[in-house]
């Protein structure tokens, strides 16, 4: 599953459910791996959580398009959510996947 299918899975519970927002983002932050957990806080606890999730999203599909071209494996993106997102739709990196960030 990627980070935009948890958030947008989330998001559809949490209006079924009516979560509040903090506990929407409680429920996110549990969610995510360790190593995801790590970038998020890196990224920044304060903003808001879809803006959070389109980062972490971000970073994710970068680190597909360089790992799946560099042949390597990535311990952050699960085999199934790449493989997923490639045969779904043609991926171009984004221009800014080349920066300190996103390695």
């Amino acid at each position: 599953m990627t980070i935009d299918e948890l958030y947008r899975k989330l998001l559809r519970i949490g209006r079924r459910t009516n979560y509040r927002p903090e506990e929407l983002r409680r429920k996110f932050l549990d969610a995510l791996s360790l190593p995801w957990l790590e970038k998020a806080e890196d990224i920044g606890e304060h903003l808001p959580l879809d803006e959070l999730a389109k980062k972490l999203y971000e970073i994710e599909l970068c680190r597909i398009v360089r790992h799946k071209r560099d042949r390597l494996p990535d311990p952050l993106v699960s085999n199934r959510a790449s493989q997923e997102i490639y045969e779904l739709s043609p991926i171009s990196a984004p221009q800014h996947c080349n920066s300190k960030e996103f390695l």
